[in-house]
C-alpha cells in the first residue's frame, strides 16, 4: 500500500524513501510537504525547509505519536501551526498507512 505522493515531482513515494519536511520560524511552523529524499534517485526536498523526519519513522506507531507530542509541545509553547490543513491530510495518510499495517499483521 502506498499512500503518499511527492509534493515536489508528483510521484509515489516509498516510505525508505521519503520525508517530511517543513519550516520552523519564529513562532511558527509551516510549508508541510512529504518528498523524496535528497541522495536517492530523486532530489526532492525543498532546500528552505529546516525541519524533517524520515518517513519510515513516523509511519511507525511509536514515530506517529512522538511527531504527535512534538506538535503539542509546539503548540503549548505558542506556535501557531500554518498550513493546517495540508498538515491535516498528512496525517489522516500516515494513520491511514499505519492502521492497513496493523489489520495486515492480524489478518482482518
Amino acid at each position: 500500500m502506498e499512500c503518499f505522493i511527492c509534493d515536489t515531482c508528483g510521484q509515489d513515494v516509498k516510505i525508505y524513501e521519503g520525508v517530511l519536511s517543513w519550516l520552523r520560524e519564529e513562532g511558527k511552523i509551516s510549508n508541510f510537504l512529504i518528498t523524496h529524499r535528497n541522495g536517492g534517485q530523486r532530489n526532492c526536498e525543498v532546500s528552505g525547509n529546516n525541519e524533517r523526519q524520515d518517513l519510515y519513522k513516523l509511519t511507525s506507531f511509536n514515530g506517529y505519536l512522538a511527531f504527535v507530542q512534538d506538535l503539542l509541545s509546539w503548540w503549548i509553547r505558542g506556535f501557531s501551526i500554518k498550513d493546517f490543513e495540508r498538515l491535516k491530510d498528512i496525517m489522516n495518510n500516515l494513520s491511514i498507512y499505519i492502521n492497513e499495517r496493523l489489520t495486515a499483521l492480524v489478518g482482518e
